[in-house]
């Protein structure tokens, strides 16, 4: 591995623990704002994503389609 791509590497690992560390503080958040601060993460992010489901059909989004971007997205930041 040359320079170029070590640094690379540590850029992408960096911007994803970046990103790591907001949505661990939206969790957080979430759990607050709901009183549910005991639950465990995967249950506090399913309610979260089931509220966000509900914002999204109140908004006229299309969730299929926010869902998908959200995996492209996530596949090209972990992979650089």
């Amino acid at each position: 591995m040359d320079m170029e791509e070590a640094e690379s590497r540590v850029n992408i690992a960096k911007a994803n623990h970046e990103r790591r560390g907001r949505a661990k503080l939206a969790l957080k958040q979430y759990a607050e704002a709901s009183g549910d601060v005991d639950a465990d993460k995967a249950s506090t992010m399913v309610d979260l994503l089931a509220d966000l489901q509900h914002y999204a059909e109140a908004s006229g989004l299309d969730w299929t389609e926010v869902t998908e971007g959200a995996s492209r997205h996530y596949n090209i930041e972990r992979l650089g």
